[in-house]
């Protein structure tokens, strides 16, 4: 191009038409392939078009200077552009290191990115997901008022969550919409697993409540953490005043080695199953009662704590009495 433009410039401005080949080949490889294609252009618009012609010599003053220009402007296009490569190359290992699901839309709503988790949640390829809009990946919007809710996000550029399950996969995800000058990006995390859990013990905490056996739950050391009702009705303390107590202030004095040796055998992991004995009600008065002992264990099955049952059994020794 420099060569045909000669016909109109002459020998002037030699290295303007090497700066589009700088930024080029920067773009497209980083800063070394951008000083290789500043060095060769250099060199050619040297040896071309500054006089002497055909040769590498600097004759004059403002050719040197003019030659040092360029390489210095080449050297900071490089650098810039090598700058953006990292950047984007840190965006991308972290967008591929996540535990959610991430798509990239441009402002029509055609998909430009997914990472490695939203591939295994969309069980698609991230070949067939690049380029669909998202009417296409997420079917599940179409017509919903979450549609309608996007498009307000979009044009406030506000953050928007929800969740929702799928009706073809019938999983339940959390959503969440981040919008930008160029278009958004999804972020949807699979919250089926931990949903269940939620599910499973809002269950079995309305079990606990319900029972007629005093549940509760103690900490390694025998502080309580918690206190159903049945416990409440037996022993006459609140849950407000039981936990965060020791479960010692239910065990009279003369039975203390008793808590000893059942925390000695829960830090071991062992269970303790219908040990017969004797507590104390809030206003000192006695109660027979059968224990039922169990450790509780965290994700990593380390023991934790302990859950503790105690039925009244007073009737039944009164009658085994008489």
């Amino acid at each position: 191009m420099r060569g045909v433009l000669t016909a109109w410039w002459g020998y002037d401005l030699p290295f303007l038409t090497f700066f589009p080949a700088i930024v080029l080949s920067a773009w497209a490889g980083g800063f070394w392939p951008g000083m290789l294609a500043m060095g060769l252009c250099g060199l050619a618009a040297q040896y071309l078009w500054l006089a002497p012609a055909y040769s590498l010599r600097v004759m004059q003053l403002r050719d040197a200077v003019a030659l040092l220009l360029f390489v210095g402007i080449g050297v900071l296009i490089s650098v810039v552009t090598e700058m953006m490569h990292r950047g984007r190359r840190r965006l991308t290992r972290l967008l591929e290191s996540i535990d959610e699901g991430v798509a990239v839309f441009d402002h029509t709503g055609r998909c430009l990115y997914v990472n490695p988790r939203a591939v295994e949640l969309l069980a698609q390829p991230a070949q067939a997901l690049v380029g669909k809009t998202m009417r296409d990946i997420f079917p599940d919007f179409v017509g919903s008022p979450i549609e309608a809710r996007l498009r307000a996000t979009e044009a406030t550029f506000s953050v928007f969550e929800f969740e929702g399950a799928s009706p073809t996969s019938g999983r339940w995800f959390r959503h969440r919409v981040f919008p930008s000058l160029d278009g958004f990006s999804v972020f949807f995390e699979d919250m089926t697993d931990r949903r269940n859990a939620e599910e499973v013990s809002l269950r079995l905490a309305a079990i606990v409540q319900s029972s007629d056996d005093a549940i509760v739950g103690k900490s390694l050391s025998g502080i309580i953490t918690s206190w159903n009702a049945s416990a409440e009705r037996l022993f006459g303390y609140t849950a407000a005043e039981a936990i965060g107590r020791s479960i010692r202030m239910i065990i009279p004095a003369d039975r203390q080695a008793e808590e000893d040796e059942v925390l000695a055998k829960l830090q071991r992991g062992e269970s303790i199953d219908h040990f017969e004995t004797v507590r104390a009600r809030r206003d000192g008065t006695p109660v027979d009662i059968s224990l039922s002992v169990s450790p509780v264990r965290n994700a990593a099955g380390h023991i934790i704590g302990a859950s503790k049952i105690a039925r009244d059994i007073s009737e039944r020794k009164r009658a085994e009495v008489l």
